[in-house]
């Protein structure tokens, strides 16, 4: 995960998470992703954005963030803090 000094260190971005097929589909990366949001709001950040490219290969990937709560902006997807 990196932290954005540039935006005073308000959002984090994940670059790329990677679940084994075994852990798929048995709540392992949505309790991941609640880790990270855990982390995020006791750091105080507005936001995370996730690395996620558009397309039929990575459907089921931007449907993951998307159920999480983030939004699609391209090929990054974001979870606003409200």
């Amino acid at each position: 995960m990196n932290f954005a000094i540039y935006a005073n260190g308000r959002y984090g971005i994940i670059n790329e998470m990677y679940v084994p097929p075994e852990f798929r589909s048995s709540g392992f990366g949505e309790k991941l992703i609640e880790t990270v949001k855990e982390y995020a709001k006791s750091r105080g950040w507005v936001r995370i954005d996730v690395t996620a490219r558009p397309g039929e290969k990575w459907r089921r990937t931007v449907g993951f963030y998307k159920r999480e709560g983030f939004t699609f902006t391209g090929p990054k997807l974001r979870f606003l803090f409200e």
